[in-house]
Parts: structure tokens; sequence; C-alpha cells
């Protein structure tokens, strides 16, 4: 966990989540469902500042650390991309500990949304683990989910309609990481996976989102700034 080290804490975490809630209404709302929604909103849980999204305008942008569950700190953030006319939400999430040891490799994951300028609702979903290279994308546009495996592994791509019944040949692309997101389902607006120790098939935890999100598009015309290290 960094936030701490880096950042003061957030004094009034709860304009902290009114954000969240009128951005991300999806994910962390008052009728959103899954996962995420669970541990950010919860009373007890600690936000600190963020930092902008690489090089790009940032929106909204925050470090999460829950009371228990299987994360330790989550980052929040949202983005877009002038030129492209696209826009990201993405949060990452860096697994406790307790789930995985040992922790040396920094067990981590990535979701992120992205969409057009010209809609506010995502059109494709992405996420990957690290250290591993297992990634896996969600496009609604052509219908299509594409698995990209270890280097040099070629990926495999199933409808989306199909996903239920590829099954083995996702467990085959991923046959070489330590990490397996296996029981993938695709239900309704929202998507889960069961993410397990390969080797051992022993359950790590499970994780469901929507599947699609919408954002307030004018959040997106509100950048911040990188905010002072903690002295």
């Amino acid at each position: 966990m960094l936030a701490h080290i880096l950042y003061e804490k957030i004094g009034n975490p709860q304009t902290a989540r009114d954000d969240l809630q009128r951005s991300l209404p999806d994910l962390f709302g008052s009728r959103a469902r899954g996962t995420l929604n669970d541990l950010v909103m919860q009373p007890a849980a600690d936000f600190y500042p963020n930092h902008e999204l690489g090089t790009l305008p940032t929106a909204l942008s925050y470090f999460v650390q829950p009371n228990g569950g299987p994360f330790d700190e989550l980052s929040i953030q949202l983005a877009n991309y002038y030129q492209s006319a696209r826009w990201t939400a993405s949060i990452g999430a860096h697994v406790a500990p307790a789930v995985h040891q040992p922790d040396y490799d920094n067990w981590g994951f990535n979701m992120t949304w992205h969409g057009r300028n010209s809609s506010n609702t995502s059109g494709l979903l992405s996420v990957s683990w690290t250290p591993c290279t297992t990634s896996m994308i969600i496009d609604f546009g052509n219908g299509k989910v594409r698995f990209n495996g270890y280097y040099g592994d070629p990926p495999f791509t199933t409808p989306i309609a199909e996903l239920a019944n590829a099954q083995g040949k996702i467990k085959q692309v991923q046959s070489r990481h330590r990490v397996e997101m296996a029981g993938i389902e695709l239900t309704g607006d929202l998507f889960g996976i069961n993410f397990i120790e390969r080797r051992s098939q022993e359950p790590l935890f499970d994780i469901v989102v929507p599947a699609r999100i919408t954002i307030d598009p004018e959040r997106l015309k509100q950048h911040i700034k990188n905010p002072d290290y903690k002295s």
C-alpha cells in the first residue's frame, strides 16, 4: 500500500463518496451492485487523493483503503483522451497479502471501462492481472471476448454469446500463469470472475462488477491537479 505513505488522508471521506456516486453511478451510486461498491462505500474505508492517470487529463482520482476484503488498496480514476475523443474509467486493486501469500510479486489487477465522448456508456471492458500477462477484453461493439496469453502464446477470441461454452479454451490460454481467471460469467448487466491459483486450483477471491457503465459527461471537463506529497 502506498497512499498513506504518499498523501494525507482526506479528512471528510463523504465528499469523495459523493463524487464517486455522481460521476460513476453504475459502480458507486445508490443502486450500484457489485464487489467494488461494497468495498469502497463502506463507512470504515479510508480515502486519499490520487495522481493523474499517466499524462491524460484526469477528472477524478482517489486511493481507497477498504477495511477488510480481498484488496488492501484500490486506485479509482476517470480520464479522457482529447485527440481520440475517448474516455476511460480505471480501477486498479492490490490484492491483500492475507489472500495471496507470498506477496513478493506485488499481486494486483486492473479493470478498465472504455467509452467514446459521443456516448456516456462504455463499449469495452478490459481486465488484466499483474505481474502475469493475462488479459481479457470484452468488446460489446463487435460482440466478442479476446483473451491474451503469455508472451508468444496465441490469443483466443470467442463470441460473447458462446463465452459459457469456452471455459476449457480460456483455461488453456492461461496454462502458463500462476493466477487463473476462472468461472467467467456475463449475465445481463453484471460480469463475474473467480480468481484461483492455477496449480492448486485453490480459490483466491471472486469479483462481480457492472459489465458496462454510464458516466457523468460533465465530470470529464473538470480536471484535477496532482496532489502534494506528504511532508
